[in-house]
């Protein structure tokens, strides 16, 4: 799946919940994605992507990401 397609309303993480104030873009930085500027997700950790309905499930070596997207 690529992520750069979708823009990101809020990033759901195991330590807590950030929610953006407008839905903002996935920007490609090559070996990483950054999303709103300062979240960062290391491509190299990635292991699975999931989708359901407006959500996008991460699953990474050191946590799970769930961000709540439009598309």
């Amino acid at each position: 799946m690529d992520l750069k397609n979708l823009k990101v309303k809020a990033i759901i993480l195991p330590h807590g919940e950030y929610r953006l104030g407008v839905p903002v873009p996935v920007i490609d930085e090559g070996s990483f994605y950054r999303i709103d500027g300062t979240h960062i997700i290391d491509k190299h950790k990635i292991k699975k992507i999931g989708e359901a309905d407006d959500r996008v499930k991460i699953e990474m070596t050191d946590k799970t990401v769930v961000l709540e997207v439009v598309r």
